[in-house]
């Protein structure tokens, strides 16, 4: 995203930039802890199974389950910032340049879901949205309608981010969690989705990760289609 790093010492590194999303265009900087590890990709793979389990079980204790019991009554970023996700982002890629959210309710979440897959569609197109023989946009009505039966999640707070590369292991098998950027208020689905958003390091990953994020693989397919209907 054309931010750089550099180390401030031994133990600190700062990534700054120029920003978009700040009056002016002017220059922020995070100042970050330096956290030297081996990536969980790395240290799977030459660990015993009892010793897998343990990363697995300190992860969801640790992390997961702690940071589930912080709920909040908006969905959106940390600072009641808009929702970050490439659900949001079609045809744009720069985040600075759009807003959907923060939401009040899972409802209205939900409904900007479903203005997101709308926004990504020409005026021209959309004029015939209430054509009932139309089978594209019957089924479009149906994904709406599915995304509107997400229903009855808690808000928690979530990394947003959880893959092998922003999972490390201090030598003395301690586990960190690292790139916070996309950390904020989310459905408790949200978690689980993300996590199995990109692809995956190995086959087995899937499986792995129901094991320290609670798992909810209906809302998954649901969030999976539309983020495949968007970007097609």
């Amino acid at each position: 995203m054309g931010a750089h790093v550099v180390f401030a010492d031994s133990q600190t590194v700062v990534k700054f930039g120029r920003s978009r999303s700040l009056k002016g265009g002017i220059h922020p900087y995070i100042v970050m802890s330096y956290e030297r590890g081996e990536s969980l990709a790395q240290y799977w793979d030459r660990v015993s199974k009892p010793e897998q389990n343990r990363i697995l079980q300190q992860s969801q204790e640790d992390y997961m389950n702690q940071m589930r019991e912080i709920p909040d009554n908006f969905i959106g970023g940390l600072d009641e910032s808009p929702c970050r996700d490439g659900i949001f982002e079609a045809d744009n890629g720069d985040y600075t340049c759009y807003s959907y959210g923060p939401y009040a309710s899972e409802e209205s979440f939900n409904e900007g879901i479903i203005q997101a897959l709308r926004d990504r569609m020409r005026p021209k197109v959309l004029e015939r949205e209430n054509d009932t023989e139309s089978n594209f946009f019957n089924s479009e009505y149906m994904l709406y309608q599915t995304v509107r039966g997400l229903k009855n999640h808690k808000i928690v707070f979530t990394h947003g981010d959880l893959h092998p590369g922003n999972i490390v292991v201090w030598a003395d098998g301690t586990v960190v969690l690292l790139d916070w950027g996309l950390a904020g208020f989310w459905p408790e689905n949200w978690e689980f989705y993300r996590a199995l958003f990109n692809p995956p390091w190995r086959a087995s990953w899937d499986r792995m990760v129901e094991k320290f994020i609670p798992p909810f693989y209906v809302e998954h397919s649901v969030l999976k289609r539309v983020f495949g209907t968007v970007w097609n």
